[in-house]
């Protein structure tokens, strides 16, 4: 089965069967921040953007992809909010292990995008399905919160919300 999809910002024809796990289809594009796992969307290292949402690649089949905007961290590596994002891990300590990070980045990017001033109980709610196998969920917080400072920094906005 051949679908259009628009992949790390082109438009492409994949092909593959219908069912086969889209974490599957990508890796054989050679794109590796998808980890192989089994863990049947449990697990946080197949994470990708799917229409700007990040949804474990490994149960999303094939078949339903079809004219859906895929990013995988790859190609989120080259944009702002992941320059936000690493820059905020980095200052709050944040050590991910290489494994995860698709998943650890990609929910704090819909936290950032979902939120202006996220308190640290709507991060935590947000964050529910997240492991945190290589950093503390404290760290992990106060990374995505310094992740938006930086970004609100950028834009211009002070700590009263004024220009």
């Amino acid at each position: 089965m051949k679908l259009s999809v628009t992949l790390n910002g082109k438009k492409q024809q994949l092909e593959a069967e219908p069912q086969t796990p889209l974490s599957q289809v990508l890796r054989t594009l050679g794109l590796f921040s998808i980890k192989k796992t089994g863990q049947n969307g449990t697990g946080c290292s197949c994470t990708i953007l799917l229409n700007g949402k990040p949804v474990p690649s490994d149960i999303i089949p094939f078949a339903i992809v079809k004219n859906s905007k895929i990013m995988t961290l790859e190609y989120f590596e080259q944009t702002e909010n992941f320059q936000y994002i690493s820059k905020g891990f980095e200052q709050a300590g944040v050590k991910l292990c290489g494994y995860c990070n698709s998943g650890m980045i990609f929910m704090a990017h819909d936290i950032m995008t979902s939120f202006s001033r996220p308190t640290v109980e709507e991060i935590e709610e947000a964050a529910q399905g997240i492991s945190y196998c290589c950093t503390s969920k404290k760290l992990y917080i106060a990374g995505i919160r310094c992740a938006i400072s930086y970004k609100l920094k950028k834009a211009g906005i002070n700590k009263n919300g004024r220009k």
